[in-house]
Formats: C-alpha cells, structure tokens, sequence
C-alpha cells in the first residue's frame, strides 16, 4: 500500500426489476444437480435499458451520495469489455466528467470490482490523481447466455459504482490486491470442482495477504461480502477466508442472483443502510472466479458511504 491514505464512498447501485426465478425455465430445461432454490435463487435481475443509462445511473447516485460535483474526477477505472468503450465515453460525457484519466479493465471475470479499486488506490498513490470514479456494469444481450447451468449460476443485470479518494470518506482502504493465476481459467481446468478448488487455495493467499498488509486479524472483519455465484461458493468463500459463515453477507443473492463483478459493492451498499455497521468496524470485500481473485480491506468511518 502507498503511503498515501486512500478513502471509499458514494457506493451506489442499479439494477432491474427482479423476477421470479422459476421464469426462466421450462419443464424441459436442464436443471442443475442441486435446485436452484437450495444454492440461494429465488429471483434475477432483468434490466432493459441499455448499458449507457445502466452505468449513467450508477454514477449519478454515487455524485448525489457524497455531493461531489463530475469536475473533481480525474480518473475513471471502468470495467468492461472493449466492445463497450465508445457507450463508456458516452455515459461520462453526458454525466458531465470532460476530461480525464480513463482506463478501461478487461481480463477480470467476477472479480471485476476488488481490480478496478486495487488500480484506484494505485493511481491515488502516485499523488497524481486524487478523486477517481470506479463503475462497473454487467448485462446479457441474450437470455440464454444468462444461465450456467453446469456451474449453477443465474447473472443478473446491474451497475455498481463508488469513489477512490484522497480526501477523507466513508471507509478507508487499509489493504487491497487482485491476483490472476493464468494456469487457472475454466478451459484448463474443466470442472467446476476443480475450479472451486484452485479457486479457494488462490483466495485464501490473497487474502491473507491483504488482512496481513492491512494490520487487520481475521477475527477482527465484521462481514464479508463476496462475488455471489451461488450459495454454495459463498459458503466457499468464507471458508478460504477463516471465517464462520454468519459472517457472509448473503441477502443480495435471494433478491437479485449474481450481478458479475458487483455482488461485493452491491451487498456493501445494502449493509450500510441497514445500519448493520459501527464507526471503526473492518469489512472484506472479496471477489473470485476460477483464475482471478481479489480482496479489499475497509475500515467504516460512520459516514454515509
């Protein structure tokens, strides 16, 4: 971590409506070996406005939330994929940011969110930018790309978004790393056991890591919130980070299934305004899939976030 204190706010989130889960299935589907009920869906996220009111919504909260004006951005960490640049330019142009620093991640998987705030807090660091704009948007053109039913995984649509700072916010940023292991995709290793496996071992190293860089024992993390594939990967989850499953947040997989890379922020956002949180609390945010993995350590302020 840089000697330059980096702080977290505005988290803010958009997603559609959701939608019964049973919907989305005839009775000649495939169904995956475990009902779907039981790995944690009951609803999915359908959203149908297009990615660029997705991302300008998401955005405009997380301004109204910490009253900052588009002006003071002077960076933007974007996730998304390269055919989605040109809306990216858009949707900042009409949210009124002119000019600035905007870098584009791909590559990420679900771990979408833990990378683009590990390269805002690095960009914090250089002393060169001090209010940086991290969004993330996930949605599926066609409905049968949403389901995976070999994995077990129902994606639902959704933006998350949140300012990296240099000014005092509502969390500050003790730690945070993202680590890719590239003998580790989904093609190399096949199935979903093994990726699970590999993914955990991977986990638990960064996040070790992080808790160790933060000064932060992991009896100390008041709450998880993790990449929420399903119930069962949660519970996975927690398991590479050392801690009792009462600790993982689950109430966004129920109302929304698996939102990509956003589940962490999206479930952090709903933390904090169910008052679950105390000034000087540490949470973890971690997200994964089967070859990148990230965590983030956070300490509440008791400010709004």
């Amino acid at each position: 971590m840089s000697a330059t204190r980096s702080y977290l706010s505005g988290v803010a989130y958009s997603t559609g409506q959701p939608i019964a889960i049973d919907s989305l299935f005839g009775p000649a589907d495939p169904q995956p070996p475990i009902p779907w009920s039981d790995l944690g869906f009951h609803a999915f996220c359908e959203d149908p406005r297009p990615i660029p009111e997705m991302w300008m919504a998401t955005v405009a909260e997380t301004f109204r939330r910490t009253a900052r004006l588009p002006d003071v951005i002077d960076a933007v960490v974007g996730v998304s994929s390269p055919a989605h640049a040109d809306v990216l330019f858009d949707a900042l142009h009409s949210l009124g940011i002119r000019r600035a620093f905007v870098l584009g991640l791909t590559l990420q998987e679900c771990s979408g969110a833990s990378s683009a705030i590990r390269v805002a807090t690095d960009l914090i660091g250089t002393g060169r930018h001090r209010h940086v704009l991290v969004v993330q948007c996930g949605k599926w053109d066609r409905p049968e790309h949403r389901v995976d039913t070999r994995r077990g995984l129902v994606f639902s649509d959704g933006a998350a978004s949140c300012i990296v700072s240099s000014a005092a916010g509502a969390f500050e940023i003790l730690a945070s790393d993202v680590l890719a292991e590239t003998g580790l995709t989904g093609r190399s290793v096949g199935r979903s056991v093994n990726e699970a496996l590999n993914a955990i071992k991977l986990l638990r190293r960064v996040i070790g890591g992080a808790l160790e860089a933060a000064n932060v024992s992991i009896d100390a993390v008041r709450a998880v919130f993790s990449t929420a594939g399903n119930a069962e990967l949660l519970m996975l989850a927690g398991t590479a980070a050392g801690l009792p499953t009462t600790r993982m947040y689950r109430g966004g997989l129920a109302r929304r299934g698996h939102v990509f890379g956003c589940d962490g922020l999206i479930d952090l956002r709903d933390f904090v305004d169910e008052r679950q949180l105390d000034a000087g609390d540490c949470v973890l945010l971690c997200s994964w899939s089967s070859h990148v993995v990230g965590a983030t350590v956070l300490r509440y302020l008791g400010e709004e976030a």
